[in-house]
């Protein structure tokens, strides 16, 4: 009884926790190591027959937090799951522990000024600058990227 109870809790702690995951912005061999970004905040939940996944995306994409929550039905490992969201919809595939997902937003408010001012402080070069604003602003006109954790 006692290691059922353990098992219980320990799977409900893990069932919804922080978990590492990378953004990237499809772009040509050129930039793509500016294209790659880790998610602060990224959680994924399942829970029943339902996965929940939430994530904020880069400020140097758009500028501003912008907080990105996805859900949709578990499915079986080699079915596509179907996520959606107020602003975006996502198709994972994989098995739920590192799943692939391809992602398309609608209506994202993006703080190009903001952005601009995050890049600038990272950048180490004119290059560097160059290349990542201009992610930045095919973004912008095209919001599209994958996620993979």
């Amino acid at each position: 009884m006692k290691f059922y109870l353990l098992f219980l809790f320990c799977s409900l702690i893990f069932s919804s926790l922080i978990f590492g995951a990378t953004y990237e912005v499809p772009t040509n061999e050129n930039l793509k190591q500016y294209a790659k970004f880790e998610l602060k905040n990224f959680r994924k939940k399942a829970n029943n027959n339902s996965l929940t996944l939430k994530y904020h995306l880069p400020e140097l994409l758009v500028g501003n937090s912008s907080r990105i929550i996805l859900k949709g039905e578990l499915k079986p490992i080699d079915e596509v799951i179907i996520l959606t969201g107020e602003n975006a919809k996502a198709e994972c595939v994989g098995a739920y522990e590192s799943m692939n997902c391809s992602i398309v937003y609608n209506d994202l408010v993006i703080d190009e000024a903001s952005a601009l001012k995050a890049i600038q402080s990272i950048s180490r070069s004119p290059e560097e600058f160059s290349a990542r604003l201009k992610i930045m602003r095919d973004f912008s006109t095209d919001p599209v990227g994958f996620i993979s954790y």
